[in-house]
């Protein structure tokens, strides 16, 4: 098949932030994807582009999120780190689940650009925690401190080949794909979870026997795109195995990627009536733009609160180059405020009070997921 006629399908970034001490690329940021998830994509004839974080102390040029909400098809977003528990608006419980805070402001924005242009997304692991804060849910910090009886649902000697149970919701679109499949086993490597659904999102799996969501999707509704998410990562299944077969949630993916591609008009009247909802959110910029601002130091919960110091990292970003301020919560919340109708539900994006970066690299502590 030529390449015109295949689907191009995005993948958001890992970080490695800049370390004086790394041996290689000593001092610079790395972007990057894990091989198996690119390869998954890849399975199914689909050509896999890394969506680089467009911002940062080297940024140079116009391009944007947006240009590539509109030039692909779609998005998956790729598993990681821990999300900053200021995200849905609390303190982290412990140093170590602080999580990556410039990777959640890239995801963010990154969710919020395609999901503006109707373009299919699909969340895994981290992808699924990071899309449900995204649109207003909330997190456990910690299954196993947390939620009373939970599974191990994160082994980091065994990591992939940790595995449980889960039920799959009857009659969701989940079922369908998996027909007369009402339990299934599959891998766990996440310590995160979902303590409280976003608005508008079903739950089409749990885990066994601990009832943690394991596959979340936006409720469809006319002005709305495909989003959806597993906890689980299906890129890891391995054929002749005993875990569910992931081809049917990629060819699904990909069939609303297809649609979408084969739809522009519709898509395009989708992205103005929701960017019409937006435009009192913030201005946006035409250009790239990098400044300092004042933002919290990190908080431990049941520390005392420290005055704001200055940072200068310019790795935050939106589809536009905007760059966000958080309020004195912490949370970094708005956008997309949307008034009745069918149109996406509120989609969380950092404040955008007065020209700002996240917090520095130096401050992000990622954990491999």
């Amino acid at each position: 098949m030529p390449a015109s006629r295949r689907l191009k399908i995005g993948l958001s970034a890992c970080f490695q932030h800049a370390d004086p001490a790394r041996p290689l690329f000593t001092g610079k940021t790395l972007q990057y994807v894990e091989q198996s998830i690119a390869h998954w994509i890849m399975s199914a004839g689909a050509m896999v582009v890394m969506v680089p974080c467009p911002t940062g102390e080297t940024a140079r040029g116009d391009v944007t999120l947006a240009h590539y909400a509109q030039w692909l098809d779609g998005v998956v977003m790729h598993g990681g780190a821990d999300v900053w528990p200021g995200n849905y608006g609390e303190e982290a419980l412990r140093e170590e689940w602080l999580g990556d805070r410039v990777r959640d402001l890239y995801d963010l924005a990154v969710v919020k650009a395609f999901a503006e242009v109707g373009k299919p997304i699909f969340g895994v692991c981290r992808g699924l925690q990071l899309i449900n804060v995204a649109f207003g849910g909330a997190l456990y910090q910690d299954l196993q401190t947390q939620h009373p009886g939970a599974l191990q649902h994160r082994n980091a000697t065994t990591y992939d080949q940790h595995f449980h149970d889960i039920h799959i919701v009857a009659d969701s679109h989940l079922a369908k794909l998996y027909p007369n499949t009402p339990r299934a086993r599959v891998n766990s490597i996440h310590h995160q979870g979902i303590k409280r659904v976003a608005p508008d999102f079903v739950v089409e799996a749990l885990s066994e026997p601990d009832g943690v969501p394991e596959a979340i999707r936006l409720k469809p509704a006319p002005g709305r795109g495909y989003i959806a998410a597993t906890q689980w990562h299906p890129e890891f299944h391995r054929a002749g195995s005993d875990t569910l077969d992931d081809t049917a949630i990629l060819n699904d993916f990909l069939a609303a990627c297809a649609q979408a591609k084969a739809n522009p008009l519709a898509r395009r009247d989708q992205a103005a009536r929701i960017s019409a909802l937006t435009q009192t959110a913030h201005q946006r910029s035409a250009q790239m733009v990098a400044a300092m601002t004042t933002v919290p130091q990190r908080r431990i919960a049941g520390a005392p609160a420290a005055r704001p110091a200055q940072q200068t990292s310019h790795h935050s970003c939106d589809g536009h180059g905007d760059f966000y301020n958080n309020n004195e919560r912490g949370d970094w919340r708005r956008g997309c405020h949307h008034h009745g109708g069918n149109a996406l539900p509120h989609l969380r994006v950092p404040e955008t009070s007065r020209p700002g970066a996240p917090p520095s690299p130096e401050s992000a502590r990622p954990r491999p997921r």
